[in-house]
């Protein structure tokens, strides 16, 4: 009794301080926010820190529950969601509740003892979550092998890069609930089968499906582990009926037991699932398929996703193998010792197992070795992934360090000596991932600033509460966090012709046509797409009807359909009335400063011709010197490689032209001069080759470098000129300024260079 008190000790004693290592590590230092601060310092004091522009949806469902719960609802479509709704009549994405759900509960909980707010709460629960991770992992594993596998398991899981990526402070998105959970998931359920006494499988069953719900509540994607259970309950009942172990085969009839059990499991997380979700999973599931295989003839809608992206084998050569330090497969997995050691682990599974048992061995392969091995493939997806490899990689890796460890134990009479050996493979795995956790110290910039915020404050004073917001989907969430607005397009849009739409009406140099498919976005989403397809023969077709009948009144839209794409006056109806709404609610538009680093996303979108997919599309913009007294001092342009202004000076006359890296002066086509936000000349020299813009606002000058494809798009010409015939500007906002006026800021708007890219946020309103 004395040992096991002790024992138990001991257990509590590592998990608090893994846990206490997992929190450390994931709170920034003061180089970015103090560690007793909430709010980030360029900010407000009630300007949210959150470091992740998806946070701000979770952010704001867990301010409306904390505020009242009856609202609350697991799963809602978006088209339950004002804020969200319409991207589509049509369901267009899942919204689970289960963690703002959870950050509201510790609000309620935690307010009657302090004046917490929920804002401090969203900021820091993350960061707690991820870190139990090390609870199921220690446990699970410590009662396989030993402390020391356990020990080892808990901490790679911990310090994993790809969830210390995605629970540091300030983010508060689903990412980091999928490493606890799923943790608790699989092991309770392995427990179940692993266990012989009926009281505590019946214990372990219902504990797996609770976390199942709790995962399914949190992630809209759970099938995924749905899917993964199936094949690890199929390997597992296959080693429980062939595999021989210290104990021989199992009976028939307890095999059949355990299948029944793991069948019972399947079937309650099933009817779950159908609870939860009902006939909106079937939705959930092609919207994967569709958004993965991008089957139609639109721009693929994943191409700027940044989690589906391309990651490389390894980064930074021996440093980033051994440290895990970089963006490589290998870094973020911790490193080649842990991935060697995880292949070493199955390999000591097997050459144990004539002193292992049956079950030992089919709950450790069926559900470890396996979890691990059909991961793998995922790798080549996209760096998302990674957080479904890692989990399975560090109970591997601990079940094998316990394995060798016990080994050694066996062989060594010295117990000492023993240990010794035992603690020095534990520092050999972990100090790689644990050292390169502390060399890369996780410190995201705040994704919204002091500027977004003084504008998202001046919309939801001024505008009325059904006006929408267009701007680029990536700042959707914090607009509505902030704002208090709908939006056109938010983080969960994954549409390819909603993409080309909203993108066209950015770049489009028609002002009439961009406000047209703003209003479109916002009354139909891309509806009437879908059915212009239904009378033309192809989608390329059917967008350029679109495009080209939206500025015009209803009548000769009607009348062009009829007469260019000879279709019937009532289909040509449809596609109308669709199309453009009788009554327009207010609606802005948010121009901000780092959309100059999203022309290569814009582009490919707004652009898109259904033929080509790539476009060398070039902005950049410069505010050195804010005042041309060195005509022939270079000045260099963020956001265009190797080129720089040079403001030249002849017998005559004093001009702005181009020089590359080499000194040789690249084609200007044309040159705008622009005066406290109006065009005053524009001249043209040519075709082909860069747009000048020359701003004077107010005796600061700053410049746009661009394409000539994009020289008049609304982005490009919104950022140089107080508006045009539909847009009015009616905020401008820069930082270091409280509130400036709206008339003429483009220099400052701009900013210099020690400005942040995302200093300046200007706000339009359609007329």
């Amino acid at each position: 009794m004395r040992y096991i008190n002790k024992q138990v000790i001991i257990d509590v004693v590592l998990i608090l301080l893994i846990i206490a290592l997992g929190i450390v590590i994931r709170i920034p230092d003061n180089s970015s926010i103090g560690s007793a601060q909430v709010y980030n310092e360029l900010t407000d004091s009630d300007c949210l820190y959150l470091s992740d522009p998806d946070s701000y949806l979770y952010s704001r469902k867990a301010r409306e529950y904390s505020e009242d719960l009856s609202i609350f609802s697991f799963v809602n479509t978006r088209t339950e969601d004002f804020m969200m709704n319409p991207v589509s009549t049509k369901e267009n994405g899942l919204v689970t509740n289960g963690l703002p759900l959870i950050a509201a509960l510790v609000y309620r909980i935690l307010h009657l003892f302090s004046d917490i707010s929920i804002e401090t709460i969203v900021y820091y629960l993350n960061m707690i979550i991820a870190s139990l991770s090390a609870i199921p992992v220690y446990l699970y594993i410590r009662r396989r092998t030993n402390v020391f596998g356990g020990m080892v398991s808990a901490i790679l899981a911990v310090v994993s890069t790809p969830f210390l990526e995605h629970s540091v402070g300030g983010f508060f998105d689903t990412d980091a609930m999928l490493l606890t959970v799923p943790l608790c998931l699989i092991v309770c359920l392995s427990t179940a089968i692993y266990s012989e006494k009926r009281l505590k499988k019946n214990i372990y069953l219902g504990l797996a499906v609770f976390f199942f719900a709790l995962l399914a509540a949190t992630w809209e994607t759970f099938y995924i582990y749905f899917g993964f259970i199936v094949i690890f309950s199929i390997v597992t009942v296959i080693e429980l009926k062939f595999v021989k172990g210290e104990d021989g085969r199992l009976p028939r009839e307890k095999v059949g037991l355990e299948a029944l059990y793991i069948l019972l499991s399947v079937i309650l997380m099933m009817l779950i699932a159908f609870f939860m979700y009902g006939g909106t999973i079937v939705d959930s599931v092609r919207r994967l398929v569709t958004n993965m295989l991008v089957t139609n003839s639109y721009p693929d809608p994943t191409k700027y996703i940044v989690e589906l992206s391309d990651i490389p084998l390894l980064e930074n050569g021996v440093e980033g193998a051994l440290l895990a330090t970089g963006s490589g497969i290998i870094n973020k997995l911790g490193g080649v010792v842990v991935l060697a050691f995880a292949v070493l682990s199955i390999v000591l599974i097997f050459l144990n197992r004539k002193r292992l048992t049956t079950k030992y061995i089919a709950c450790n392969v069926g559900y470890i070795a396996v979890w691990f091995i059909i991961t793998l493939p995922l790798l080549v997806v996209g760096v998302r992934f990674l957080q479904l490899v890692c989990i399975p990689l560090a109970l591997l890796v601990g079940l094998g360090v316990g394995l060798l460890s016990d080994m050694i134990m066996g062989k060594i009479n010295n117990k000492i000596l023993g240990y010794i050996l035992s603690v020095f493979l534990c520092i050999l795995i972990l100090f790689g991932p644990v050292v390169g956790v502390l060399l890369r110290r996780n410190n995201p910039s705040p994704f919204y600033n002091k500027t977004f915020d003084k504008a998202c404050t001046w919309v939801n004073d001024y505008a009325s509460e059904n006006a929408s917001v267009l701007t680029w989907w990536d700042y959707g969430y914090f607009i509505q966090y902030a704002s208090a607005r709908h939006v056109l397009a938010d983080g969960g849009t994954f549409d390819g012709k909603y993409f080309y739409f909203l993108a066209h009406a950015l770049l489009t140099d028609d002002p009439s046509l961009s406000a047209a498919i703003f209003n479109m976005l916002d009354f139909s989403g891309v509806d009437s797409v879908d059915v212009a397809e239904k009378y033309l023969p192809d989608s390329k077709t059917a967008s350029e009807a679109l495009l080209n009948i939206l500025p015009m009144e209803k009548e000769p839209g009607i009348t062009y359909l009829v007469t260019k794409y000879n279709i019937s006056p009532e289909a040509a109806k449809e596609i109308v009335t669709t199309a453009k709404p009788d009554v327009k609610d207010e609606r802005y538009m948010f121009i901000s400063r780092d959309m100059i680093a999203k022309i290569g996303a814009l582009s490919y979108y707004g652009l898109y011709d259904f033929e080509h997919e790539d476009y060398n599309v070039s902005l950049g913009v410069s505010t050195d010197p804010t005042v041309p007294a060195f005509f022939s001092e270079k000045v260099g342009i963020r956001g265009i490689d190797g080129l720089s202004i040079v403001i030249k000076k002849d017998e005559n006359n004093e001009y702005v032209s181009l020089v590359d890296e080499d000194g040789n002066t690249p084609d200007v086509a044309r040159i705008i001069y622009v005066e406290n936000g109006v065009k005053v000349r524009d001249d043209k020299k040519s075709s082909k080759g860069y747009t000048l813009y020359c701003i004077n606002d107010n005796g600061e000058y700053s410049f746009i470098v661009c394409s000539a494809n994009i020289a008049d798009s609304m982005l490009v010409s919104l950022m140089a000129f107080n508006g045009n015939a539909n847009y009015e500007r009616v905020y401008a906002s820069v930082l270091g300024d409280n509130m400036t006026g709206a008339d003429s800021v483009t220099a400052r708007f701009f900013g210099d260079n020690d400005t942040p890219e995302n200093a300046g946020v200007l706000v339009y309103k359609v007329k």
